[in-house]
């Protein structure tokens, strides 16, 4: 049977995601239930792009904030979640990058 992982995620946004933040949740909550319900590797995979994309955790739909880190002299920025990460924040490593 053909996979229609694409046209199932196209589906959902182009029928529910607008520029309010009612759609975009809406959008958002479709699709976490359905990347934890599925077993279809490539629908989740294409759930997954979708919420790094729109910089949501996949764990529980909350908003990633930026955060710098140092690594000797390097400097890198990463989007972490403030609930499933706040262990690894909380350590210090950390700083949050204000926008």
């Amino acid at each position: 049977m053909e996979n229609f992982a694409t046209e199932v995620i196209s589906t959902i946004t182009e029928a529910f995601m607008d520029d309010t933040t009612t759609g975009k949740e809406l959008t958002r909550d479709i699709l976490g239930y359905l990347y934890h319900v599925t077993d279809d590797e490539k629908l989740g995979e294409q759930i997954c792009n979708w919420f790094t994309k729109n910089n949501y955790c996949i764990g529980c739909g909350t908003e990633l904030l930026s955060y710098e880190y140092e690594e000797g002299d390097d400097k890198y920025i990463v989007s972490l979640c403030p609930n499933c990460e706040k262990a690894e924040i909380e350590e210090g490593h950390y700083r949050k990058v204000e926008k």
